[in-house]
């Protein structure tokens, strides 16, 4: 009998968590070694239509959802993609998995969370640096005196999610009518945060309805605004 692995996580939703999801999944099932079920999750207001049953690729995530509490045992392995409050062990061994956030300062229910895990993910050094050095005062509620510290006590390791070069690659198969905006905005040289790329991104993936296989986008606006900017600065 193959270990039982539950995998929590938004894997029906077009989300960078959900992206993130899908993407273990189908690595996970490639090893052959597990037997795999999904908790799909919900995530905020995304759609959760970024799975096709025709597309053999998502069939094997969708193989595997669970839509009722079907387990018949207890998994020898949890692993959850979500934010840390959400972290719940219920598995013989417990792996949350997080963007964190770009900040000098996570919640402390974020501390909480990851504590509940045996061992968490997180995508750079600088998220795990923040979550490591992070302290809060615990405060008798009745004395109001200081009882103990939160931080974080669980072992956290760093899993890089870089650029897949088989997967994305240079093209100049942009729709005409998206390129010509997007050249519009680069032109009017206004100051791009992130939350700006992000937004020009996800605005025309609605609007254009672009799936997974949109990737050829991202790479577009990565070089002709995001370098540019750069330049510019």
């Amino acid at each position: 009998m193959k270990p039982l692995i539950l995998i929590t996580g938004p894997v029906a939703t077009r989300s960078g968590y959900g992206s993130h999801a899908r993407d273990l999944v189908r690595s996970i099932v490639s090893m052959d070694k597990f037997d795999i079920k999904i908790n799909s999750m919900k995530w905020g207001n995304c759609p959760m239509n970024a799975l096709d049953d025709k597309n053999p690729n998502d069939k094997i995530v969708l193989d595997r959802i669970i839509y009722e509490n079907t387990l018949q045992r207890q998994p020898e392995i949890h692993i959850q993609i979500s934010v840390p409050n959400e972290f719940t062990p219920i598995a013989k061994y417990n792996i949350g998995i997080t963007a964190g956030i770009e900040n000098t300062a996570p919640k402390a229910e974020w501390i909480q969370g990851m504590n509940k895990m045996d061992l968490n993910i997180v995508p750079s050094k600088f998220v795990k640096e923040i979550f490591q050095r992070v302290t809060y005062e615990e405060i008798n509620e009745q004395t109001k005196e200081k009882s103990g510290e939160l931080k974080l006590n669980k072992p956290i390791e760093v899993l890089f999610e870089g650029l897949d070069t088989s997967i994305y690659k240079k093209t100049n198969q942009i729709p005409a009518d998206i390129k010509a905006e997007i050249d519009e905005v680069r032109d009017e040289q206004i100051n791009l945060t992130d939350e700006t790329i992000f937004g020009i991104i996800q605005w025309c993936y609605r609007k254009y309805d672009f799936s997974d296989d949109g990737r050829d986008f991202n790479e577009y606006v990565c070089e002709n605004i995001i370098e540019e900017n750069e330049e510019q600065d």
